[in-house]
């Protein structure tokens, strides 16, 4: 899964820092994938509590599609 943070946030540091520890490659993923749906959920919820219902409909569909319209093809 693409997250939407992924453009503007590098975690490459805590790839890094995940691979000086002594776990299983599967649990280096695991710990990745709960940061990177952690971070996902935070920057949603910060968006939308910015947003208008409308606005809120159109950022979703674009969030679950990948097809940004309006004002959100920057």
């Amino acid at each position: 899964m693409k997250y939407l943070f992924e453009e503007i946030i590098q975690i490459k540091t805590v790839h890094l820092k995940l691979n000086e520890m002594d776990l299983t490659d599967q649990e280096k993923e695991e710990l990745l994938e709960i940061m990177k749906s952690t971070i996902h959920h935070k920057v949603i919820d910060l968006i939308l509590s910015e947003l208008t219902d409308e606005e809120k409909e159109i950022f979703l569909e674009g969030v679950w599609t990948g097809v940004w319209t309006g004002v959100w093809t920057g």
